[in-house]
């Protein structure tokens, strides 16, 4: 194959130019290190906080890319049936299984030489996340809700942040993972609803079907949760006052985002699951002020 195309193959197999995956997924990191940082515990990092964001932003970015291509070898048969990813390059074979393989192992080589640059709490907790990223594809095979495995998975920057910051793990940091992990099964089940005929069809599982053609109340308490969670993090920390005005900011966006979705638009479906960085920019927002 001609290596010009080959190489447009690879780049569509990471992923790389839909950003939007690598910000849902750097903005806990940076939600994680802000409140490491503003926790009533000792900071044992010996490396500096701009070192911290350089590391998480390459992490995230490569470990994104990781992802993509452990999901699409291992669904690589049934994104060749599903309309939205049917082109994919495994899908389609324009890329060899092989190739990926070897781009996985680069991938993953460089995501481990960034980790080994944290503490053995921090570098345990990233071994354990890699477990969760090559389980999370296998996981519409078994149950309705791989948005939510998605969401323990993606978010698992938080706990890392806090690792290699402090050395440890504190109530604050759970409630701010946890409430992430609703946020996460909110828009990839928003993002989800692209996919739910061919998902019927081809007999893959998902929260969509779960929820139904009208999902709105059920993702707005999601909303309403990680809100709460939110709060109650902010408050073992002693935020001030402007951290949960701002926060609630965020809550009245993301129940808009879901109030106006149109679930049957697939273009509507992806727009909103975008708009979700701006959610989350939101919640940076409320981090920083408090």
């Amino acid at each position: 194959m001609n290596p010009t195309k080959q190489l447009k193959n690879i780049i569509e197999l990471s992923r790389i130019k839909r950003f939007s995956g690598v910000w849902l997924l750097f903005l806990p990191c940076i939600f994680g290190i802000i409140l490491s940082y503003k926790d009533n515990l000792p900071n044992n990092s010996d490396l500096s906080g701009r070192y911290i964001f350089l590391l998480f932003f390459l992490g995230s970015t490569i470990m994104r890319t990781a992802g993509c291509v452990i999901n699409d070898i291992a669904d690589r048969k049934l994104d060749a049936k599903v309309r939205r990813t049917k082109n994919r390059p495994l899908a389609n074979n324009n890329i060899s299984l092989f190739a990926a393989l070897i781009f996985l192992v680069i991938l993953l080589t460089l995501g481990l030489l960034i980790l080994m640059q944290l503490n053995i709490l921090a570098i345990k907790l990233g071994i354990g996340a890699m477990f969760l990223v090559i389980l999370y594809p296998f996981t519409k095979r078994f149950t309705y809700y791989p948005q939510l495995f998605l969401g323990i998975t993606f978010n698992f920057g938080i706990l890392l942040a806090a690792a290699a910051i402090n050395e440890q793990i504190s109530p604050a940091i759970i409630l701010l993972y946890i409430s992430s992990i609703f946020w996460t099964l909110t828009y990839d089940t928003i993002y989800a609803y692209q996919d739910i005929e061919d998902d019927i069809k081809v007999g893959n599982k998902s929260s969509t079907i779960k929820f139904g053609e009208n999902p709105q109340r059920i993702l707005c308490i999601f909303a309403i949760i990680q809100s709460i969670l939110l709060s109650i993090s902010g408050f073992l920390v002693n935020f001030e006052i402007s951290y949960y005005l701002i926060i609630y900011m965020s809550l009245f966006y993301s129940i808009f985002l879901i109030i106006s979705c149109n679930f049957k638009s697939e273009t509507d479906c992806l727009d909103k699951f975008k708009s979700n960085i701006i959610a989350g920019a939101i919640i940076l927002m409320a981090l920083i002020s408090g």
